[in-house]
């Protein structure tokens, strides 16, 4: 069933996240190894607990923190042993490795540039000790491991090296709109590698491409790869639209449209998920999806690429070397409520790359009216360009027949919705279906529960029942299918074409439990037995943990698996260790094995690798393998790589002892963008055609038309944070910003610590846009130069004396634009800081006027120049009647 709540109406913030009471500010300093990181850290709320600005601290201690004020959320990792932190304000949770922490009422609040949480819950989430002295207005942090600022400072013998500087208080958000364009600049992204095989008889190469640019107001992407002889093997291409608001196709209100290389969704069941060239269309929210539905997570990712799939911190599965350019994990169930999902990629060369995606899962109930679609029609696992020896999964004799996959549903009520789908498509044995299905969902006892049928036309049908809660800690999903007739569900774990089954059975549980050191060990199990019309019965069961042990992250699984059948049966038990650990911030070290318990105990892979950054931007990486499954065969690799300003290249071999190989190879990666600053094409770094980039200009507007012209001034040394980069705009002002991924929001963070901003209005140092593949957004950034303008009002006394005239409410109106408030102090004097250059006149306030009966004796005007610095204006009051008091 599609996934629920786009028509829905968005919920207003809970009330952890209201405004700040802005008048309850309060100035702290803040204390590390007795040295003050900040000396006016602003917080808000009481003062023996107060709420604490997260992205100030987090850049302060140079933790691997991302603060998300516009998406309520705040994700990272922390320590050396990478345990990942997640903050969802909306569902009011938080969780630290496997811990989970309740986020109370008042917990938090949220700025447009910053997340405040109180100190005693702080303190939970990371790791430190939070003391408060509410006399000395003092906040002192002791870290409970070491941090990353700790680590640099006994390598670099001194207290702390800070790049950052804090953002200031009520600071707005710049939000940058980029719309879909006609026509666009292409982007590029390269890969290439030349070597030698011997076993490949001498000289290698291969080519990998990406290509991205708008078009016809659609994301149009593109791939090319060649095998390692330099013969095309695969490409694929895509036009795609999304649109969270639900803009596409007129009154269908559509989030998502794509043609070419697509996906169709799947049944609850019957067919699953197949791709090929076609077309795909839905108005379902990507965040949210029902707890009866799994979700395929799909991605670029390089050839020579790792990648693991996380979920709520447990390792769910991983993928070696894809040979298409993309990453697939099918079919992944989700338990009921927040569900974190990292994806963690991993380089040939060192690199190291994480995703967080944080998915609601509700129970399938929609609002009571609103409807949500998803549909999908391609030529099965045939894509819009094939090649005769292109690399692609084997569909058997289905290879090209037209697939056809729709669903609906639509909330009859607050607590039932009715959900429907029809299927067209071919199985692996080239035999047609025509599958239709109806079902409710709703709410039983606070647990959610299911009901499906489906029916095939063939003379087949499938009965399935379900049900989805949390029972004293333990979430769970519980699924029972009946097949009459031979009926083909895809989606079922233990499918096979051959054997039809008779029913289907599985249980998903995830929950966790008190470990060692106030640790909570999780755990995610799946238990599944299938029946089929011959007699056989395939029970399974798979369970994954994830643990940290001396800042060393384990992720433990164990697999079993006991098949029957007419003259056979089988029972397997297997279990796999990966180890990761991050030391002292410099050397990664991961080593895995997967070992055999039944029928044999044995020792099956063991793999081990080591990445060391040598210098700022040169490294190295050493990697031994050993597989005993048939003979004893070692695998041993090494590289050196180097990230440039224009890319990566890395140099190195790998050898195995099963054929005595040796490869040794040179590969060079880099992206090709034109940047709107400097008029061409440039050579960046790897990512342009896979996300989204920006091209800064940053500079002094001394004319006020922000735009960057000869009598402006450009600003370098501006740093840019972005994309897991630091960039620094140059001698002309220009940074450019790439690999921003395609997601629904990116963010910028600048830093202007080291520009003098004295007498100078910075713009906002939090940059929001919606970055997608090839776009490269053109974005100004000016620095306004300003005066401090100080007004001294003054009226005659009887006596003749002049004095200062004390709360006179005025105002600077300039010619354009909105006027400047204020009100003289005890002397007369009123100060305005950060006026821009301009002309101005000086008003009184008419109710002042009106009852007071006050009057300039003269006009009052202000000519604030470019070059800025402080003025001294000087006005005269006239009392024409003074009422009495």
């Amino acid at each position: 069933m599609p996934q629920p709540s786009q028509a829905a109406p968005e919920p207003p913030p809970p009330r952890q996240t209201a405004p700040l009471d802005w008048g309850a500010v309060t100035l702290f300093a803040l204390d590390l190894d007795h040295a003050t990181l900040s000396d006016s850290m602003a917080t808000y709320g009481d003062t023996a607990d107060p709420l604490l600005p997260v992205s100030e601290i987090a850049r302060l201690l140079d933790l691997d923190i991302e603060v998300l004020p516009q998406q309520h959320a705040i994700h990272g990792r922390i320590g050396e042993s990478r345990r990942a932190l997640t903050v969802d304000l909306d569902s009011s949770v938080a969780r630290i490795g496997a811990v989970e922490v309740t986020l109370g009422q008042g917990s938090a609040k949220v700025t447009p540039t910053e997340i405040y949480i109180k100190s005693s819950v702080l303190e939970r989430l990371l790791p430190l000790k939070i003391q408060v002295d509410t006399d000395d207005y003092r906040v002192t942090l002791i870290a409970t491991e070491k941090l990353p600022i700790q680590s640099r400072a006994e390598r670099r013998q001194r207290i702390y090296n800070l790049g950052d500087a804090p953002l200031q208080d009520g600071e707005a958000v710049l939000k940058v709109d980029s719309p879909y364009r006609q026509v666009g600049y292409p982007a590029f992204d390269i890969s290439t590698e030349i070597g030698t095989d011997t076993v490949r008889g001498g000289f290698t190469s291969r080519f990998e491409g990406r290509v991205a640019a708008d078009l016809l107001k659609t994301d149009f992407t593109g791939y090319f790869s060649t095998d390692d002889q330099g013969r095309p093997a695969s490409a694929r291409l895509q036009f795609q639209r999304r649109d969270a608001t639900g803009g596409l196709i007129g009154p269908l209100h559509a989030t998502y449209l794509a043609a070419g290389d697509v996906y169709t969704p799947s049944l609850v069941v019957g067919p699953r998920s197949y791709g090929g060239a076609g077309v795909a269309l839905s108005n379902a929210r990507i965040d949210e999806t029902s707890v009866f539905q799994h979700i395929s997570l799909r991605g670029e990712l390089p050839v020579g690429y790792d990648v693991e799939l996380y979920v709520n911190d447990v390792l769910y599965g991983g993928q070696t070397t894809p040979i298409i350019g993309r990453y697939e994990f099918a079919d992944v169930p989700l338990v009921r409520g927040t569900n974190v999902i990292r994806v963690v990629t991993y380089g040939p060369h060192g690199e190291r790359e994480e995703r967080t995606r944080v998915i609601n899962v509700g129970g399938g109930q929609l609002a009571t009216g609103q409807t949500v679609f998803e549909a999908g029609i391609v030529r099965q696992d045939s894509p819009v360009i094939e090649f005769p020896n292109g690399q692609l999964v084997d569909s058997g004799e289905a290879k090209g027949d037209i697939r056809f996959v729709a669903n609906i549903a639509h909330g009859l009520t607050p607590s039932l919705t009715v959900a429907g789908g029809v299927g067209l498509f071919s199985d692996h044995a080239g035999k047609s279906h025509s599958v239709v299905t109806a079902g409710l969902r709703g709410s039983l006892l606070g647990t959610s529960v299911q009901a499906d049928y489906a029916q095939d036309f063939n003379g087949s049908s499938a009965l399935l029942l379900g049900a989805a809660g949390r029972v004293g800690g333990v979430s769970f999903i519980a699924r029972h299918s009946e097949y009459g007739g031979a009926f083909v569900d895809e989606t079922a774990t233990a499918f096979d074409i051959a054997r039809p089954m008779v029913r289907h059975s599985q249980m998903l549980l995830d929950f966790s439990v008190p470990f060692f050191a106030r640790q909570r060990l999780p755990f995610s199990g799946k238990f599944e037995r299938t029946e089929f019309a011959d007699g056989g019965v395939t029970w399974s069961a798979r369970g994954r943990t994830t643990l940290s042990v001396a800042n060393t992250l384990v992720a433990l699984g164990g697999d079993y698996a006991k098949r029957t059948g007419p003259g056979f049966s089988d029972e397997r038990l297997t279990g796999s260790v990966v180890i990761s650990r991050l030391v002292d911030y410099k050397w990664q070290l991961r080593a895995s094995a997967d070992y055999g318990v039944l029928p044999n105990a044995k020792l099956q892979t063991v793999s081990f690798t080591v990445d060391r950054d040598i210098a700022k931007d040169v490294g190295f990486r050493f990697g031994v393998g050993e597989s005993f499954d048939s003979g004893r065969q070692t695998s041993v690799q090494a590289r050196i790589f180097a990230r440039l300003p224009f890319g990566e290249a890395s140099l190195g071999g790998d050898y195995s002892t099963d054929m005595r190989r040796w490869r040794v190879g040179l590969q060079l990666r880099f992206g090709f963008a034109r940047d709107p600053y400097r008029g061409g094409y440039r050579m960046t770094p790897p990512g342009p055609a896979s996300g989204g980039s920006v091209a800064i200009q940053a500079f002094t507007d001394n004319n006020g038309d922000n735009r960057m012209g000869p009598e402006d001034t450009p600003l370098p040394g501006i740093k840019i944070l972005g994309g897991g980069h630091t960039i620094t705009t140059d001698e002309h002002g220009w940074a450019f910003v790439t690999d921003l991924g395609d997601g629904q929001q990116a963010i910028l963070r600048t830093d202007t610590s080291a520009v003098d901003t004295v007498f100078t209005a910075s713009p906002p140092q939090v940059i929001s846009f919606t970055p997608r593949a090839g776009d490269v957004i053109k974005l100004p950034y000016p620095f306004f130069p300003t005066a401090e303008v100080d007004v001294h009002l003054t009226y005659r006394r009887e006596d003749g004396a002049s004095v200062g005239l004390s709360a006179v409410r005025i105002k600077l109106v300039p010619e354009s634009g909105e006027s400047l408030a204020s009100v003289t102090e005890f002397d007369g004097t009123a100060v305005y800081e950060s006026v821009r250059p301009g002309h101005y006149r000086l008003e009184l306030d008419p109710e002042q006027v009106q009852r007071l009966g006050l009057t300039l004796a003269a006009p009052v005007e202000v000519f604030v120049e470019s070059k800025g610095g402080r003025i001294v204006v000087n006005g005269e009051i006239v009392i024409k009647q003074l009422r009495a008091q």
